[in-house]
């Protein structure tokens, strides 16, 4: 009978930085006028990808021993939807508690209910894309 290893969470300590790296990006692109840039909008999702990756090269080093692909792409996707997840509720919490965003949002052509779906499936495509490279990045064992 083959024995398992204890899952390790770890995947969740780097959703819940990355999320809440997120929200503080937003804050400050908020704050200074920066969410309309489009070569700035990139940072935040740069960020993001790169957590992911750190996520499941971190998971691989724990193992130790040959981790199968789909495993690392779990461990992946898993940091992606909490970090997505945290992400939403703030950013449905700056809608409910911010004005002045709720104003800019009610006169722009996405609305409320158009931003939070954007972003749920923008951020679930990075993190797909994103636990794909990671798994083939944490895959990959150091030459000795």
């Amino acid at each position: 009978m083959e024995q398992k290893l204890p899952e390790d969470k770890s995947y969740l300590k780097y959703g819940i930085v990355t999320g809440v790296l997120l929200a503080v990006a937003f804050v400050i692109y908020d704050l200074f006028g920066l969410l309309a840039n489009r070569r700035l909008a990139l940072l935040p999702a740069i960020l993001y990808v790169v957590l992911i990756i750190l996520a499941q090269i971190n998971h691989a080093r724990k193992m130790k021993e040959g981790i199968p692909y789909g495993d690392l792409f779990a461990v992946g996707f898993k940091t992606a939807a909490a970090a997505t997840a945290i992400y939403l509720v703030f950013l449905i919490l700056f809608i409910l508690f911010i004005p002045s965003f709720k104003s800019t949002l009610v006169s722009g052509s996405r609305g409320t209910v158009g931003l939070i779906g954007l972003t749920l499936v923008m951020n679930l495509i990075r993190g797909v894309i994103a636990a794909l490279i990671g798994a083939l990045i944490a895959r990959k064992k150091p030459q000795s």
